[in-house]
């Protein structure tokens, strides 16, 4: 449950960048990646030509993959999605996230909170190549989105960074 709070104020916190206007100054860049920070929170996202985000964000407890496609899901439903990059690439869960009035989100399905899983480590290796392909079958259709990867593994290298300081930092 806790898990599930966490994913929807993330959605919440993602759902608009420019909602994160106050950190605009403290932007990064890395290659086609961009980042967002708010006070214990980071994420880093890329956008392609339709419009679609795919992005990777932490808090001090939780990290995920996201895409937004743009598309209608059901709230709390599971879909399955094909990710595909150069030699790397695998299947994986995606839950639809609502984010207020925003656009829908899909998550790929959250670990228990601190736990790594087998295929975040997989989407890991598929996060280093040129191109990022990701095929989503969704109740209003197929879709398929390509996203670059220009700068994907450094701008998730700083988010996990910029969260395991917060995290190590005294309180």
């Amino acid at each position: 449950m806790v898990r599930t709070i966490a994913l929807m104020m993330l959605a919440l916190l993602v759902a608009s960048p420019a909602a994160a206007a106050p950190s605009a100054a403290a932007e990064q860049t890395f290659g086609d990646w961009r980042s967002v920070t708010l006070p214990g929170f980071w994420s880093v996202y890329t956008t392609n030509e339709s419009g679609s985000q795919l992005g990777f964000m932490c808090t001090k407890d939780l990290c995920d993959y996201y895409v937004d496609l743009g598309r209608p899901c059901v709230a709390n439903q599971t879909y399955y999605v094909a990710v595909s990059a150069q030699a790397e690439g695998g299947a994986f869960s995606l839950i639809c996230m609502r984010s207020g009035t925003g656009p829908p989100m899909l998550f790929f399905t959250p670990p228990a909170v601190g736990e790594r899983r087998r295929d975040a480590l997989e989407l890991d290796g598929a996060i280093g190549a040129d191109v990022i392909g990701i095929a989503v079958a969704i109740d209003s259709g197929f879709n398929v989105a390509r996203f670059s990867g220009a700068g994907a593994r450094d701008a998730v290298g700083w988010v996990r960074n910029q969260a395991a300081n917060a995290t190590a930092a005294p309180k």
